[in-house]
C-alpha cells in the first residue's frame, strides 16, 4: 500500500474512534498542525425558539470539543445558512397586496391564504412588485442578522479567528426578487 493511502487509512481509523455529534464530521490527527470543523445547513430563521435551540446545540458542540481537548483551527459552513422557504409568503402577507394573489387552503378548521408567486410575478404592477421586493429584502436582512449572531457566538465559543472561517452559502441563501418590467 502506498504511503499516502496508508496514512489516510490511519487518519480515518482515528476519526472513527471519536464519538460524533450528529451533523458534525471531524477528523483529528494529533500530529497535524490544524483541525478543521465542517458544519452544514443551519437553516436559521428569526424565531427566538429556533435561535435559542441553535445557540444551545452549537455551544454543546464547542464544549464537547473542548472537553476532548480538540482545538478547532478552521470552521467551514456549507449549505443553507438561513431558512428562506417561508420568506415569499411572509413578504406577501406584510405587503399591501390584493386578495387576487392569494388562494385559500384549508387544513382542518384552519383556513390559510397561500401566496401565488407566479400569478403575482405575471400580473402585478411594478409598484406592488417594488413594495414586495423591499419587504423581502428587509426580512432576508433580518434573518441573516440573526444567523450572523448565532454563527459569531459559535466562533467565539470555539475561540477561532474570523479569518479562519469559510462560509459557502446554499441555494436558500440567494435572494430572488420579483422582476420589474423592463423600461423601453
Amino acid at each position: 500500500m502506498p504511503q499516502t493511502q496508508k496514512r489516510l487509512a490511519e487518519l480515518l481509523n482515528k476519526a472513527n474512534d471519536l464519538p460524533l455529534t450528529p451533523g458534525v464530521y471531524i477528523m483529528k490527527d494529533k500530529n497535524a498542525p490544524s483541525f478543521v470543523l465542517h458544519v452544514s445547513d443551519f437553516h436559521l430563521s428569526e424565531s427566538q425558539h429556533e435561535l435559542d435551540y441553535a445557540y444551545a446545540a452549537l455551544r454543546k458542540i464547542a464544549i464537547e470539543l473542548k472537553q476532548k481537548e480538540i482545538k478547532v483551527d478552521y470552521l467551514i459552513h456549507t449549505g443553507d445558512v438561513i431558512n428562506s422557504s417561508d420568506l415569499y409568503q411572509k413578504a406577501a402577507e406584510l405587503s399591501s397586496l390584493g386578495a387576487e394573489y392569494f388562494r385559500e387552503d384549508s387544513v382542518g378548521r384552519e383556513v390559510r391564504h397561500i401566496f401565488m408567486a407566479e400569478e403575482f410575478e405575471h400580473k402585478a404592477a411594478d409598484e406592488e412588485k417594488a413594495e414586495f421586493n423591499s419587504t423581502l429584502q428587509r426580512l432576508t436582512t433580518e434573518r441573516f442578522s440573526a444567523a450572523e449572531r448565532v454563527i459569531k457566538n459559535f466562533i467565539s465559543d470555539l475561540n477561532i479567528s474570523l479569518g479562519n472561517v469559510v462560509i459557502c452559502s446554499g441555494n436558500h441563501d440567494v435572494l430572488r426578487f420579483v422582476p420589474l418590467k423592463e423600461e423601453s
